[in-house]
């Protein structure tokens, strides 16, 4: 019924083979997507199974503004192989590692190419994260001796500059702004 409202006429607009619909075309594949979506498994399983079998065709095609593994949202995070991904893609396909934003990246959904990276993804909470740095001439020594300090106390490993979006400053300030 679904196929026959949305699609029939479009498909009979068609110059398709004559019995290519008897020989199991376009509506007996709609018939078992939609026998599949109705499953338990849902929307997010067939997608992959679907970007999985037809890898091949995939390979040779890259966007750096839309994500092609749901097609909908642009693409925010690159690939080792090439393709993008956007964020909500990430959190639906690949599993969470070290923490509630950090994902493990196994296999590219679109081209099968193990990526093999961690990416952590910033809560829409926390963004952006500014750091002002007021220079004031020979007093910007005691910006830098904070922000020193500062560094000290994450004791993360991490340098400071991963914890900003943005850098800020005045007179001074402007030379003590880690560069990216």
């Amino acid at each position: 019924m679904v196929f026959n409202e949305l699609f029939r006429g479009h498909l009979d607009a068609l110059d398709l083979p004559v019995g290519y619909e008897q020989d199991g075309g376009i509506k007996a594949q709609f018939l078992i997507l939609s026998k599949e979506l109705r499953s338990e498994n849902g929307s997010i399983l067939l997608r992959r199974r679907i970007l999985t079998a037809n890898q091949s065709q995939w390979r040779c095609i890259q966007s750096t503004t839309t994500c092609f593994t749901c097609l909908f949202h642009f693409s925010e995070r690159r690939l080792p192989c090439g393709h993008s991904i956007c964020e909500e893609c990430i959190d639906l396909h690949y599993p969470r590692s070290r923490g509630a934003y950090t994902y493990s990246i196994g296999r590219c959904l679109l081209c099968g190419v193990d990526a093999k990276i961690t990416m952590a993804l910033k809560p829409v909470t926390v963004e952006p994260n500014v750091a002002a740095i007021d220079g004031g001439g020979v007093r910007g020594i005691i910006a830098l001796a904070l922000l020193k300090r500062l560094q000290a106390a994450l004791d993360s490993g991490h340098h400071l500059r991963d914890y900003f979006d943005y850098f800020a400053g005045t007179s001074a300030g402007t030379f003590q702004a880690p560069p990216r």
